[in-house]
């Protein structure tokens, strides 16, 4: 498309607000298409061209994690899902990447493509002469969509109304948030409106992947306010869960009671990926937990992992729930569950152990019970394979792969370490229970 195309004055194929999807031939001018007020958030604004353009767009950071997308993409030959933070599936992403940030230094545009079918335009945002992202617009082969961005005015016009946008909302996200060091300060708020009586609360805990803050420390993407920008969509999920659901409607409770819960969000600042959700109900009827509710599509649709603390009444517990619910999370990941939603129920005798080792003093009695062991590991393994096969020696040896009087003897030794009969029920759950917080807790 020669420069001429763009000297033209298009007019949109559809009529209406947002001018109706555009053909080769019938675009809209630059000007007409960024006057629309969709164009003040990023997602309005990814949407909007979405639709112009039949295409899929979505934002990636120069790393390839994914930061923004239109709706409802689908997966395609960079990407097999679009949860937040996630990496590109194709098999040679790494090279590629590499490639297209070195050609991106002299070209403004490329165009590439990745699979037969499909045409993908690549996009740069720049800082400072840095490409801190790119933007991936994404159409069927032979629709000749996005041969409007060979329009050197028109490529630089949306690429410039993306990057307003995206710094725009990096600088007002990342004020609105509470840091989850000022919890204390925030549960004072509330006590002194007396807000927290006659309430019920539950945390969501999320991480969306592990980023080492030092690494993205000089780079114009705040990686917080984009995780807080999710966390604020998941929470409106959330919430809507109960509205959809009626369970606030009842004409018994007051007006403000039948609104449905409310919801806070605190920010992790030590791991700039991790977020917290705190719920409030304010209805007298005691809700449904959230893990009953995020069932099927509900739970599906989250797209990142979380960890739900129980119910609670008294807010001074806050503190530690938001420690419980991050716990609860992690035990789902390690025990390699791909499911999105973790909760207490996920984590059968661990939910025990966590409520029996919840305190500083608990924790501290578990180390010490087993701390004569520490500089003896085949003692440890011994005692943690013995109590595993429910103090049966004969299948301990078996496992070990060692005969039955090395066993006998190991055991003699941990008694006598240890100070307890290895005989006593009593020390064996106490030395069950302790393994158990060491590993969870």
């Amino acid at each position: 498309m020669g420069a001429h195309h763009g000297a033209r004055t298009h007019e949109a194929r559809e009529s209406g607000a947002d001018g109706g999807r555009v053909s080769e031939k019938n675009a809209p001018v630059t000007t007409a298409l960024f006057e629309s007020e969709r164009y003040t958030r990023v997602q309005s604004t990814l949407d909007h061209i979405s639709e112009l353009f039949d295409c899929q767009v979505y934002v990636e950071d120069s790393g390839g994690r994914l930061l923004y997308t239109s709706a409802g993409n689908t997966p395609d030959a960079w990407r097999s899902g679009f949860a937040p933070f996630s990496t590109p599936t194709h098999a040679n992403a790494q090279e590629l990447l590499g490639k297209w940030q070195t050609n991106m230094q002299i070209y403004r545009l490329q165009k590439v493509v990745l699979s037969e079918g499909e045409e993908r335009i690549l996009l740069p945002l720049a800082y400072q002469g840095n490409v801190f992202a790119i933007v991936h617009y994404v159409a069927r082969a032979g629709t000749g969509l996005l041969q409007h961005f060979l329009d050197q005015e028109f490529a630089k016009a949306v690429s410039d109304k993306i990057y307003i946008v995206v710094i725009g909302s990096i600088n007002i996200i990342r004020k609105r948030y509470l840091p989850i060091e000022s919890v204390a300060g925030f549960l004072e708020v509330l006590r002194g409106l007396d807000e927290h009586r006659g309430r019920t609360y539950q945390v969501a805990y999320i991480d969306f992947g592990g980023v080492d803050p030092q690494q993205f420390s000089s780079s114009v993407v705040d990686y917080a306010s984009v995780a807080m920008r999710h966390t604020k969509d998941i929470a409106k999920r959330l919430v809507g869960l109960y509205r959809e659901a009626g369970q606030y409607g009842d004409e018994r409770f007051a007006t403000k009671q039948s609104v449905g819960p409310r919801f806070y969000l605190l920010h992790r600042r030590e791991d700039l990926l991790q977020t917290v959700i705190l719920i409030v109900h304010d209805s007298g009827v005691a809700p449904d937990p959230l893990e009953a509710r995020l069932t099927g599509e509900a739970g599906d649709s989250l797209e990142v992992q979380m960890g739900l603390s129980p119910l609670f009444t008294n807010v001074d517990e806050m503190g530690d729930r938001i420690e419980q619910a991050q716990r609860i999370l992690e035990f789902g990941r390690h025990n390699g569950d791909e499911k999105l939603v973790f909760s207490e129920h996920d984590l059968g005798f661990d939910a025990f152990v966590w409520q029996l080792f919840n305190t500083q003093q608990a924790r501290a009695y578990a180390g010490a019970a087993l701390r004569p062991l520490e500089r003896h590991p085949e003692l440890m393994q011994t005692l943690e394979t013995y109590l595993g096969n429910d103090g049966n020696v004969t299948k301990t040896a078996e496992q070990l792969v060692v005969d039955r009087r090395t066993i006998t003897y190991r055991l003699e030794r941990i008694t006598n370490l240890l100070g307890r009969p290895m005989s006593s029920m009593e020390t064996r759950v106490l030395l069950f229970l302790a393994l158990k917080a060491q590993k969870r807790l």
